[in-house]
């Protein structure tokens, strides 16, 4: 069972009590959205327009069948694989004398054993050991407190309270 509709679109027919008219005023001042409708209507027109038409132009406008349209998109794709396709030898050229031109790379000999220890890097004569790496030398102070500690007396300086925050005072002395 069909229910009842306000528009007929195939037969372009209203219920009553509505005109044709009345209608696309409704949709133009009250929802403010009628070109759905005035497009369907000037597609309506046009294929009746279309049909119509008898001048020898019309011989240019041949049907279009799903098998052209099949066509044209399968050449359209392969036209856009073939474009993304990248010639090496221009790639070559372009980055020639860079340092991402591809060049020959030497072949490092591998030691078949892995725990073996790679060799160490002889040291030049302006060479010397890193500040911020940690010393060989073996160190006196065990801890962070008691270099600071060290730090102090070597600068001739009283270590202050560890205890002291600014709200407080030394309980210490």
């Amino acid at each position: 069972m069909q229910s009842t509709r306000l528009f007929n679109l195939r037969s372009l027919t209203l219920s009553q009590p509505l005109t044709l008219r009345e209608f696309m005023n409704y949709l133009l001042y009250i929802e403010h959205s009628a070109e759905n409708l005035q497009f369907y209507l000037w597609h309506q027109d046009y294929i009746k327009r279309f049909h119509e038409e008898t001048s020898p132009d019309m011989v240019l406008a041949h049907e279009w069948t799903k098998a052209q349209e099949d066509e044209i998109i399968t050449r359209l794709q392969k036209e856009a694989t073939e474009n993304q396709r990248r010639d090496p030898a221009i790639a070559a050229k372009i980055f020639k004398g860079t340092d991402f031109e591809k060049r020959q790379v030497d072949v490092v000999d591998i030691d078949p054993n892995p725990f073996s220890s790679p060799p160490m890097t002889p040291l030049s004569a302006g060479d010397r050991e890193s500040t911020y790496a940690p010393s060989t030398q073996p160190s006196t102070a065990l801890t962070y407190s008691s270099m600071a500690s060290d730090a102090f007396s070597a600068a001739g300086a009283k270590r202050p309270c560890k205890y002291l925050h600014p709200p407080l005072r030394c309980v210490c002395l």
